[in-house]
């Protein structure tokens, strides 16, 4: 049987039903925060195969919450996934040096895409930064 892999998605817009059915319906278990905090808390309970975070939170920020699993030895190497409107080149390069997966304009890509794009980390075991790539 294969193994279910597990996204934790941290976001607080109404968006998150859309995208936590999308990946529900395909295979995903999916863990929803609606803040930075309570990301960190989730992620201590059940370690996620993936986080898709959005950076403009309450409570504790995206960085804040990237900073806090990049200093965990137990959590620093769960790849992320950015899923944000934010997109100064200031912002692009604080999370280069977080070592997230990619950087994905809520914007610019449909939900199919979002899912597709994600589903690919996870299926290839994909840990190495494409954010090098991303043009603001």
């Amino acid at each position: 049987m294969k193994k279910q892999r597990i996204i934790l998605i941290v976001e607080d817009e109404p968006i998150v039903k859309i995208v936590e059915e999308k990946f529900s319906k395909k295979g995903f278990i999916i863990d929803v925060a609606r803040d930075g905090i309570e990301a960190v808390e989730r992620i201590h309970h059940s370690k996620p195969d993936l986080i898709l975070l959005d950076i403009l939170l309450p409570r504790m920020d995206g960085f804040q919450f990237l900073k806090v699993i990049r200093d965990d030895p137990g959590l620093r190497d769960i790849p992320v996934v950015i899923f944000s409107n934010l997109g100064s080149s200031h912002d692009l390069e604080k999370l280069r040096e977080f070592k997230v997966v990619d950087y994905i304009i809520k914007a610019n890509v449909t939900i199919h895409e979002l899912v597709e794009r994600v589903s690919k980390y996870l299926k290839n075991g994909e840990n190495k930064s494409n954010i090098k790539k991303c043009q603001l």
